[in-house]
C-alpha cells in the first residue's frame, strides 16, 4: 500500500466588487499574519476560481497536514490572524479584517453580512476608492466628508444612499474624507412615455431623491492608513449638515439621470458632519 499524505489549505478568502457584485481576482495584493508573530507576513497565491489562498501560516505547520475530515475539523484549534488587502490599480480602497485559521470554507467577515451577498457567493467586499473609473449604467455621488467637531477630515466614515426605503448602495470615505459611492442607477419612474408618440418626460429629465446616511466615528490623529474593516461597518450614525450657524440638518438630495452627484454642505467644499 502507498502511503498517503494530505495537506489542508488553513486559510481562503474570496473577494467581491461591492458595486457590480463580482469576483475580483486581479490587482490585489493580500496578506495574512498571526497576531502572535506579526512580523511573519505570509503572501497569498489566487487559484483560477479567484480565491486567495495562504500556506506557511505562522503557528499552523502541524495543522496543514491534517486529513481534513469531520474528525479533523471537530478536532483542530483555529488561531487569531489579521488579513490585509490592497489594490495595485487603486480602484479599491485598502483595509484588514480579523480571522482565525484553520478555517473551514470560504474566509467570512465575522462581523458584518451583506444584505445581498453576489450570487449566493461566499465573500469579503471590496469598496470603490475616489479614484476608481466608474462602471458604466451607474450612478455617482461624490462628497468629502468633514468632521465638523474636530475640524480634521472624516475618515473612513461608511454613507448609504437610500431611496423609497431600500438601500442603493454604499461607499466609505478614504483616509482624506474623499467619497466616491457607485451604484446601479434606481428604477426608472412611471412618468417616462409609453412610447416614443407619447408625452412625457424624456430620459435625460428622469430625477430620483436620495437620503444619505453617514455612520462615522473619530479614529484619533491621524488616522490609520489601512482601516479595520469591521470597525468601519460598525461605525455609529452620525449627524449631516447642510449648514452651521445656525445648524441645518441635510434633506434629501436629487440625483439626476447621467450626471455625478457632488454634495456639500453651504458655503462649503465639504460635507460636513458631526459625530
Amino acid at each position: 500500500m502507498l502511503d498517503r499524505l494530505t495537506r489542508v489549505t488553513p486559510l481562503g478568502v474570496r473577494f467581491y466588487d461591492a458595486v457590480t457584485q463580482s469576483v475580483v481576482a486581479y490587482g490585489l495584493e493580500v496578506s495574512a499574519y498571526s497576531l502572535s508573530n506579526p512580523e511573519r507576513r505570509i503572501e497569498s497565491v489566487v487559484t483560477p476560481s479567484g480565491v486567495f489562498v495562504f500556506r506557511g501560516l505562522s503557528g499552523l505547520a502541524t495543522e496543514e497536514f491534517g486529513a481534513g475530515d469531520a474528525a479533523y475539523w471537530n478536532a483542530v484549534t483555529s488561531r487569531p490572524m489579521i488579513v490585509e488587502v490592497a489594490d495595485s490599480e487603486s480602484r479599491f480602497l485598502p483595509f484588514l479584517f480579523d480571522t482565525t485559521a484553520p478555517f473551514k470554507g470560504l474566509t467570512q467577515l465575522l462581523c458584518w453580512s451583506p444584505p445581498s451577498p453576489p450570487d449566493s457567493t461566499v465573500g469579503v467586499p471590496l469598496f470603490s476608492a475616489p479614484a476608481r473609473p466608474v462602471p458604466g449604467g451607474n450612478a455617482v455621488i461624490r462628497a468629502h466628508l468633514w468632521d465638523a467637531q474636530a475640524d480634521i477630515p472624516a475618515s473612513w466614515a461608511l454613507v448609504e444612499a437610500h431611496s423609497n426605503g431600500r438601500v442603493l448602495g454604499r461607499g466609505i470615505a478614504d483616509e482624506r474624507g474623499q467619497l466616491v459611492l457607485i451604484f446601479t442607477v434606481p428604477e426608472l419612474e412611471d412618468k417616462l412615455p409609453t412610447s416614443p408618440l407619447s408625452m412625457g418626460e424624456s430620459l435625460k429629465e428622469q430625477t430620483w431623491t436620495i437620503e444619505l446616511r453617514v455612520f462615522y466615528a473619530y479614529w484619533g490623529t491621524p488616522p490609520p492608513v489601512i482601516p479595520d474593516l469591521c470597525k468601519v461597518l460598525n461605525q455609529p450614525p452620525t449627524r449631516v449638515w447642510a449648514r452651521r450657524s445656525p445648524n441645518v440638518p441635510l434633506g434629501m438630495v436629487e440625483l439626476e439621470y447621467g450626471k455625478e452627484l457632488i454634495v456639500k454642505s453651504q458655503a462649503r467644499s465639504e460635507l460636513l458632519i458631526a459625530p
